[in-house]
């Protein structure tokens, strides 16, 4: 094939070169020196690997770093995500809030599900859960 014509190539399957679960994307040198010695990549599923990762460390309880209660029963979670995710969040950490007396406004069945909408972009909903799983995704602005 003519060198002219290179492409930026993102391997990917049986050509990939993996360490543990994380994709490792080859740009070839000859596109490089032609495009200024950079050039862009994009992996469309590092959002999913990053998602599913979250997700991992928060389902193992690694590197949380803030605590919710609800009905006495305590989700540790991580202020990125949340923060991430919601703006009433980013807005408690932001102003250093360590606590709320006004408790987060669900039991403790539907803030499990709100955090693992948060933290896998999927829930589960039933008749009964519906509405507060809404009512806490409306409260916390997610």
């Amino acid at each position: 094939a003519d060198q002219s014509d290179a492409q930026p190539h993102i391997y990917g399957g049986d050509d990939a070169d993996v360490a543990g679960d994380k994709l490792i994307a080859f740009v070839s040198p000859e596109v490089m020196s032609r495009s200024g010695d950079r050039t862009s990549t994009f992996d469309p599923t590092h959002s999913d690997t990053l998602l599913h990762g979250l997700n991992l460390l928060w389902r193992k309880q690694l590197f949380c770093d803030v605590t919710l209660t609800a009905q006495g029963q305590q989700f540790h979670c991580h202020k990125a995500v949340l923060a991430s995710c919601s703006q009433y969040f980013r807005s408690l950490f932001s102003t250093h809030m360590l606590s709320r007396e006004d408790g987060l406004g669900c039991s403790s069945i539907g803030l499990r599900l709100v955090l693992e909408y948060l933290y896998t972009a999927n829930v589960t909903l039933s008749l009964d859960t519906v509405e507060e799983v809404l009512s806490g995704l409306c409260a916390w602005k997610c």
